[in-house]
Formats: C-alpha cells, sequence, structure tokens
C-alpha cells in the first residue's frame, strides 16, 4: 500500500484564530473548523497557536486527518474537530477523496473543493396515491 501523497495548488497564509492543528479543515478567519459540516477555506500545512501565522492550502489536494473510515471518490466535509468525514445532505463540501483510509486519525488526500462553498442540496420525496413531488434546496 502506497503512502498518500498530496498536490496543493495555491498556498495563503492566515493569524491563527485558537489553537490549529495540522491538516485539519480550516476557516478563513483562521480559525479550526469547529462545526460540523461548516464553510472552510482550505487545510493546515502546519500547527499554530493563538496568534502565529500558518499555511492554509486552498485548492489542488492536500492531506487531511480523518475523523473515519472514507473510501475514495468519497465527498467530505469537515467534523466538529476539522477533520475529513463523508459528506451529508444540508452541509458544505469541503472536496472529494483521491485515496482511501480505513480508520480515524490516518491521512487521506482530498481534492479541495472548500473554496468554492459547495453543499449537498436537501432533496426530498414525496409521494401520494397520484403524484411524486421532488423538492431540490
Amino acid at each position: 500500500m502506497s503512502l498518500p501523497t498530496e498536490h496543493p495548488g495555491e498556498i495563503l497564509s492566515r493569524i491563527a484564530n485558537g489553537a490549529v492543528s495540522v491538516r485539519r479543515f480550516v476557516k478563513n478567519n483562521g480559525a479550526q473548523a469547529s462545526v460540523t459540516g461548516e464553510k472552510v477555506l482550505g487545510v493546515s500545512r502546519d500547527s499554530a497557536d493563538t496568534g502565529k501565522s500558518f499555511p492554509v492550502v486552498i485548492d489542488g489536494t492536500a492531506l487531511v486527518e480523518a475523523g473515519a473510515a472514507i473510501a475514495a471518490d468519497t465527498e467530505v466535509m469537515t467534523d466538529s474537530l476539522g477533520r475529513a468525514i463523508k459528506a451529508v445532505n444540508g452541509r458544505y463540501i469541503a472536496g472529494r477523496t483521491m485515496t482511501s483510509v480505513s480508520a480515524a486519525a490516518k491521512d487521506v488526500e482530498v481534492l479541495l473543493m472548500a473554496g468554492a462553498g459547495t453543499s449537498v442540496p436537501w432533496t426530498t420525496t414525496t409521494t401520494t396515491s397520484s403524484t411524486t413531488t421532488t423538492t431540490t434546496a
């Protein structure tokens, strides 16, 4: 089995707004993501203490710590610790996995879509005796 790699595109600097761990999703304000499925800017390349500068990968691929087992080619979002988990409806997609991981705390290569602010739409289907209606938010 090969080790995961990364091929970062653009890298920005941010000032840490609270402690930031390496390879976690971060927000535009420099804080590590802390709400499951929230919109993120990119992935931290280094750890940083409050007030310290750190690099953030915003496109290309980046290694992200997984919060659970994830298959390759899966859309992911952040968990409450800034780790990658499988995306669910109504939450922001941070990227798509290029590799798979078998458990949490392993690094997974993610093709970043964080800056796009894409979200998985809620889709509901209602069926009555004569009509089916599908609504996408």
